[in-house]
């Protein structure tokens, strides 16, 4: 399955394509329905720190089995809806942290 198809089944999943390119390819990040960013050329998934930052998540074994990807997903699903100027930087300073393990 190529790119295009790829992105197309992420769209009629019900994912959403973001204006934010992928830092590897430059073709454009999908946001799945779980929240994950996705990106259908590299086949995937990205996290996004900030505009200026981005890592990749090596897909060669699952999510589910990497307690670090699963808590900074957490915590991006936090940092989404967080109003409060001064934890949005304790959630983004843990993220920050968590990647660099």
């Amino acid at each position: 399955m190529d790119a295009y198809q790829r992105g197309a089944e992420l769209l009629l999943k019900g994912a959403i394509m973001l204006r934010t390119a992928c830092p590897n390819c430059n073709d454009p990040i999908y946001k799945l329905r779980d929240g994950r960013l996705f990106c259908a050329t590299c086949n995937t998934s990205v996290i996004v720190v900030d505009d200026s930052e981005v890592d990749r998540i090596n897909d060669s074994e699952p999510e589910e089995h990497d307690p670090i990807t699963k808590k900074i997903a957490g915590l991006s699903k936090q940092l989404e809806l967080e109003t409060n100027p001064e934890k949005i930087l304790e959630l983004a300073e843990t993220i920050r942290k968590l990647q660099q393990i």
